[in-house]
């Protein structure tokens, strides 16, 4: 008997994991449906760029705002569903994962709110060059950036030209600050390769990118000594033409 018991409790319990699972599906049915009546103005069946704009605006709609509002790269975030490229539209089944990536940039937005708000220490509404420089400081670790880093951040997204970014600046001075350290990591020669770490692969690949390039190079100036060259001839061929004979 007890064997019997024990085999109509795991199969009540297996009926009510299928029946929660059934649950989510239909929910998560209904969500998509929700989100294309909602946002599918153009009745495809898909959401394109522009709807999928105003659906990120209307989830994104609290510190977004502040922060310069929702991005063409915030939309390309989006329609890139886990990938590399930007597709030009989403289906109905990728509407999960565009919401995911929706919220965590929505997520992302307000550490960003919370970041600015902490350095702007006199209430201002903006920082200036020690204050971006603190904030700067509290994404890299800890290490304060150059006051060289800090001009090219403010020469970058001041658009003022009065050293300071204010609060719908600062997701480009974080951007900025990025490209900034990426610049710096490019070597200019094989020794700082091979000093900054790359593998044996990367070394080839350098190597040959750097020949390419210094092939180019030259052909320019091949090119370009030629048509110096040519030029005395050039200028004295129709004074030749005008002489008396």
């Amino acid at each position: 008997m007890g064997n019997g018991v024990s085999t109509a409790r795991h199969g009540h319990l297996a009926r009510q994991r299928r029946a929660r699972r059934q649950g989510v599906k239909n929910d998560a049915t209904a969500l998509k449906k929700n989100i294309l009546k909602m946002f599918d103005k153009s009745k495809t069946g898909k959401l394109n760029r522009e709807e999928v704009r105003a659906l990120c605006e209307s989830i994104m709609n609290e510190v977004t705002p502040l922060l310069g509002g929702v991005t063409e790269d915030d939309i390309d975030q989006v329609m890139r569903i886990g990938g590399n490229m930007a597709t030009p539209e989403i289906t109905i089944e990728e509407i999960p994962t565009a919401l995911s990536t929706v919220l965590a940039l929505k997520s992302n937005n307000f550490r960003i709110h919370d970041l600015f708000k902490k350095h702007d220490t006199d209430n201002s509404g903006m920082l200036h060059t020690d204050q971006l420089k603190t904030l700067i400081a509290e994404i890299n670790e800890g290490e304060m950036p150059s006051q060289e880093d800090i001009d090219y951040i403010l020469k970058q997204c001041d658009t003022s030209g009065e050293g300071h970014i204010t609060e719908s600046q600062v997701k480009a001075a974080i951007s900025a600050w990025y490209c900034q350290v990426d610049l710096r990591k490019i070597p200019e020669t094989h020794e700082e390769a091979v000093a900054m770490g790359y593998t044996p692969e990367q070394l080839k690949e350098f190597d040959e990118e750097a020949a390419i390039l210094e092939a180019a190079h030259n052909a320019k100036e091949v090119e370009a000594a030629a048509a110096a060259e040519a030029a005395p001839a050039a200028e004295a061929a129709p004074a030749a033409e005008a002489a008396p004979a």
